[in-house]
């Protein structure tokens, strides 16, 4: 319809893509890897695979993973195993679960030369080379969408391990809950045209509040996008940013209050750093971090309030500096920022 090449158009979403993550304040990776710029590599990595024994080329041209060669190795992450709930084979295939490393080429699809035929890379083959490309043998953390464990990371799994000849290629899989529009089951997809653009979100909510949103629930968590919700997002961004102004106008003495319990204020601080501590390490629970800000924030709040009469009181400015500075560390890691600017 646009009359331009499979590249030409995914170059335009990949700037698409890019734009809108700078809007959302993500930070970009540290290099780009194109598919397409890793045709050899790719081959390489299933003919390392086709030597150790765990895949097999087929007279049609595709080449598949051998998942029954693997053993009970296959489905370490989603206790799925290759002698159970095997589907009826009716391709090319040894059996039911074994995935495609590499596909023959179909009429007008895109395809390159390969000692299997003209075809292309399978899904999943794809970002096993790129990942070992770039960080080598072994993956401290990965991530991806709740739907991605299985089959796509289950199989990634079996690929690096079998080419790395190694025992645990990945440590840390955080699987991410999907975001659902209110009211419905679906998880937002472009497919199901439920979904709202980056673009047109941002006409009407900022990134802060956006992140905070996200930050009021578990990662792993399904999540249910609405405006009201969005809304709460945006008091809580805006309550934060109104104590931090209010605490740093009293530090200036620009705002005068009544002496301040400063033991109450130093005991609250130092258990919200033990609680946000704590769920941090309990699977990155940023729900209950951000809990325990907003309390420590309730708390600093109930003792600025204003007078109208200066007592001569010494300003209990340390410690009020310490909380902003430890709210705004805290937010600052998470890819906000407060400070002095209006919300």
């Amino acid at each position: 319809q646009m009359n331009i090449s499979p590249v030409a158009l995914a170059r335009i979403y990949e700037e698409d893509f890019k734009q809108d993550m700078a809007a959302l304040k993500v930070l970009p990776p540290t290099v780009y890897m194109r598919v397409t710029d890793n045709i050899p590599q790719i081959i390489s990595f299933i003919k390392t695979i086709i030597a150790s024994g765990q895949a097999y080329a087929t007279p049609q041209g595709n080449v598949y993973f051998d998942v029954k060669s693997w053993g009970d190795r296959y489905g370490v992450l989603t206790t799925i195993y290759p002698d159970t709930q095997d589907e009826p084979v009716d391709t090319d295939k040894r059996h039911g679960k074994d995935f495609a490393l590499w596909k023959a080429a179909k009429p007008q699809e895109l395809s390159w030369t390969s000692p299997w035929g003209k075809g292309r890379p399978g899904w999943h083959i794809e970002c096993s080379t790129i990942s070992s490309a770039v960080f080598g043998k072994q993956l401290d953390i990965h991530t991806g969408g709740i739907d991605l464990a299985f089959p796509h990371h289950e199989n990634e799994i079996a690929q690096c391990e079998v080419y790395h000849q190694c025992e645990q290629w990945g440590n840390y899989f955080l699987h991410s809950g999907h975001l659902h529009v209110k009211g419905s089951q679906e998880k937002m997809s472009k497919s199901l045209k439920n979904y709202i653009t980056i673009k047109d979100f941002l006409k009407k909510f900022s990134s802060d509040q956006f992140r905070m949103f996200c930050l009021r629930s578990r990662y792993s968590s399904a999540v249910e996008f609405s405006d009201e919700s969005m809304d709460d997002a945006k008091h809580l961004v805006q309550a934060i940013s109104s104590f931090i102004r209010d605490g740093n106008a009293y530090i200036k003495g620009q705002l005068v209050c009544d002496p301040v319990r400063e033991d109450i204020l130093w005991e609250r601080l130092a258990n919200t750093k033990v609680t946000v501590k704590a769920a941090f390490a309990d699977d990155f629970d940023t729900s209950r971090a951000v809990a325990a800000i907003m309390d420590l924030i309730h708390h600093g709040n109930r003792q600025l309030k204003a007078v109208t009469k200066d007592t001569g009181s010494p300003r209990s400015s340390v410690v009020y500096g310490s909380i902003i500075s430890y709210i705004e560390g805290f937010f600052n890691a998470l890819g906000m920022s407060f400070g002095e600017r209006q919300v």
